[in-house]
């Protein structure tokens, strides 16, 4: 029974907006555009993991989720790419979709790509603090303790796993998505005894959902960007180009006149991810560059956007998950 689907993670989309309103010439611009792709190939090994993990022989007391966000303490945080909660154990997925000669010893992770050396934190490790995090959590919330395993999944198929001879867990965790429903089974196999209650599964499925809070970095202190830096105005995806005006009632780019109702909900998007959750009557005039302060009015009700305040202090709330649903 699934509980949390996969979507495109906030970060990628703060990132994708950051990246069409900065001047080509800004200097932030080249690292952006590569914590972007580094973001893409790690969103598509995760939709390779769930490609796998929709044909596992999951029954109704099977909860899944993915992409959950968990508290440690009110500051930090740590992330599951796939959970699988039982009555009887708790399964972790974590997806990497890297490529080139993987050399997994008990220190680290050394890549080996274009004959180019990098080492990454043991990933092993990595999962086993996940396993320890959320038996803490659990435990918090005073439920009975369930035994955990873990996988760690390589999903790019243009990479060699190469295990250090004398560390046997790499043979045990490491696998590949064509291997995920094996070591399902063998888990099941290995934990038969029943620990939580139906009533106790869905609590903790409601705990998980209610604790999972989605990554918002202030990338504009992580790339040295000012908010003004940001350009205004509505974005042409044929163009490429903020080339929309507001023309005869309708969105549309003044270069090839395609009508852009959709971009005009996507740059109100990029304004509730880069500058604030909340919009103005003023401040959609000026970002979106309408003159007509009946207009901008009229626009903003006619999205049945919440609202704070009466008259010139009213505030439209921008929900990312509304607004998304409009596209």
């Amino acid at each position: 029974m699934k509980q949390k689907e996969r979507t495109v993670p906030i970060v990628i989309l703060i990132l994708e907006a950051l990246q069409r309103r900065l001047l080509e010439s800004h200097p932030a611009r080249a690292q952006v555009k590569e914590e972007l792709g580094r973001r893409y190939a790690g969103y598509r090994g995760e939709q390779v993991l769930d490609y796998y993990t929709k044909y596992l022989p999951l029954q109704k007391h099977h909860f899944i989720f993915h992409d959950l966000r968990l508290p440690i303490s009110s500051e930090a945080f740590f992330q599951i790419d796939t959970l699988i909660l039982t009555p009887y154990y708790l399964l972790i997925f974590e997806g990497k979709h890297m490529a080139g000669k993987l050399f997994f010893d008990p220190k680290q992770l050394i890549r080996e790509l274009n004959n180019v050396g990098e080492s990454f934190p043991n990933l092993i490790v990595q999962v086993k603090n996940q396993q320890y995090f959320l038996k803490v959590l659990l435990e918090k919330y005073s439920f009975p303790s369930l035994p955990s395993d873990a996988f760690i999944v390589i999903t790019n198929p243009k990479s060699t796993i190469l295990p250090s001879p004398d560390y046997k867990e790499v043979l045990e965790t490491v696998i590949r998505p064509q291997a995920l429903r094996f070591g399902f089974e063998l888990v099941e196999k290995k934990h038969p005894k029943p620990i939580l209650s139906d009533n106790e599964l869905v609590k903790i499925s409601e705990l998980l959902l209610r604790l999972h809070t989605p990554d918002e970095p202030d990338v504009f202190s992580q790339y040295g960007v000012n908010k003004s830096e940001m350009m205004p105005g509505i974005y042409c995806e044929e163009c490429g180009q903020f080339s929309v005006k507001r023309l005869k009632r309708f969105w549309r780019c003044h270069i090839c006149n395609q009508k852009a109702d959709k971009a005009f909900v996507q740059a109100l998007i990029d304004y509730r991810l880069l500058i604030c959750t909340t919009i103005t009557n003023r401040e959609f005039r000026k970002f979106f560059g309408v003159d007509s302060i009946h207009t901008a009015s009229k626009l903003l009700n006619s999205l049945n956007l919440p609202t704070k305040g009466e008259r010139r202090h009213r505030k439209y709330e921008l929900s990312l998950d509304y607004l998304r649903s409009l596209l």
